[in-house]
Order: structure tokens, then sequence, then C-alpha cells
């Protein structure tokens, strides 16, 4: 159930999930009164139903950019994750966004790692990290702030991964699923 649910919500990297409103609705309340049985009856509980609904289901090491929504004028915050991290010595990656609809405003460094190299360049956030000692493994990489413009219409602006490289302490090169995210102008 939790996988089919998982699917049609769009929750799951690779699969497109229903446009059906009436079916999200379902599948939500379905997986909220799976969760409260659980705990009623005291099983699985360390693994709930909802669960999936604080996030897409991650068995991959993936490079996460979240998902948020403003309106015109506010500003919003992307963290950028690494969900599932095997363990790195040394992360690069840039992210695009929309800049007719948003301006980047500043970052937060939310790692446990040393200082990152960070940079702006038009409409590409880009982020460097090297560690020779040890490999770590918080899923936390980066807060990034965007304004949304006053003239931004309603809308959903991708916030997308451009391109990535990452190694261990040994520097093999780490594979790792991207999923992008959208800020949505409300």
């Amino acid at each position: 159930v939790v996988k089919y649910a998982s699917n049609k919500l769009g929750l799951t990297p690779g699969v497109t999930g229903t446009d059906d409103e009436n079916l999200k609705t379902l599948l939500r309340n379905m997986l909220e009164y799976g969760a409260a049985a659980q705990i009623y009856f005291g099983y699985n509980t360390d693994n709930l139903a909802n669960a999936i609904l604080n996030g897409p289901v991650i068995n991959e090491p993936t490079l996460m950019v979240a998902s948020a929504s403003a309106k015109a004028g506010e500003t919003v915050d992307v963290t950028v994750s690494l969900k599932k991290n095997p363990g790195v010595a040394g992360v690069v990656f840039a992210i695009r966004f929309d800049e007719t609809n948003l301006e980047y405003v500043a970052y937060t460094d939310t790692s446990d790692y040393s200082k990152p190299q960070v940079s702006v360049n038009g409409n590409v956030f880009s982020y460097t990290w090297y560690n020779g000692n040890k490999n770590y493994t918080s899923e936390k990489l980066v807060t990034i702030q965007f304004r949304v413009k006053s003239t931004a219409a309603t809308s959903d602006n991708e916030v997308v991964c451009v391109g990535y490289e990452m190694c261990d302490i040994d520097e093999n090169e780490i594979n790792v699923n991207v999923l992008n995210g959208i800020i949505t102008v409300k």
C-alpha cells in the first residue's frame, strides 16, 4: 500500500505521480489512518505508513534539492542534502535556478563539514568542499535563500542540479541519484 501511494503521489524518484487531486487526498488520508492504526495496535511503529509524506522514499545515495513555496516579494529557503550519504570527503555541485522569478540572497552552511567554497554566477549556485582527513556522513550540506521577485507570477520554478562530483577519502568516485526541487510561487 505504501509503495503504491508513494508512486501515485510522485514521491518515488523516477516515477511520475497522478494529477488527480481527489486520489492524492485519498492516499494521504489512507496513509495517516494506517499510521494511526499501527500506533494503536503497536505494530511496526518504527516504520509508520505516513512517514513517506515527510519526503520522498530514498534508498540510495541521493543529492536532494528541497522544494518550497512563497509569495511574490517573500524569501524562501531551499536545503540541499545528501540523503543516504555513504561517506564523502569531497563534494562539488551546481544548482541552476530561474532568474526570471528568483534572485539569490544568501546561503547558510548547514553541514558538519569544514567551510565550503561557494559562488553564484548569474543563475547558477556552485558549492565545493574537500577534506582529506576522513569521510563525513552528515546528510546536511547547505541552505540557499532566494527572494521571489515582486513581478513573479504564480508558477512552479525548477531548482535543478546541473552537475556534481563526489568522492570518498580514497578519491573513489561516488555516484548518486539527483532529486531536483521546485519553488512554487503562490
